[in-house]
């Protein structure tokens, strides 16, 4: 009862939280665009590219929306699957450090 009275009173906290990783999923979407057009070896090159980068001293934040969305084409060309955008939330916070729960059948196996 009292769970219910706080949710009542300071809304959803789950809310919240997808609500301020909505323009991370909506960036990492408007990248993949760009990568869809690369050969194979151009997507390796991308993630070299990445990885020298932060070496270079960017953060892996820097380089986040690129890496999401280059792993979601990849994921795409040889398996055939698609990260949802829920997939996309929970990896973000798990580099977060958060700890996450996804219900069954949010994709936790891709």
């Amino acid at each position: 009862m009292f769970k219910k009275l706080v949710r009542r009173v300071l809304g959803d906290p789950n809310k919240k939280v997808i609500d301020s990783l909505e323009p991370m999923v909506v960036a990492v979407t408007e990248a993949e665009d760009r990568f869809h057009e690369l050969s194979d070896e151009e997507l390796r090159n991308e993630t070299v590219k990445l990885r020298e980068r932060v070496q270079a001293g960017e953060t892996l934040e820097d380089v986040l929306v690129e890496a999401f969305a280059l792993v979601r084409v990849a994921s795409q060309r040889t398996t055939g699957l698609r990260h949802y955008e829920v997939q996309l939330m929970g990896g973000n916070l798990l580099h977060r450090g958060e700890v996450i729960e996804m219900r069954t059948g949010e994709g936790k196996t891709l």
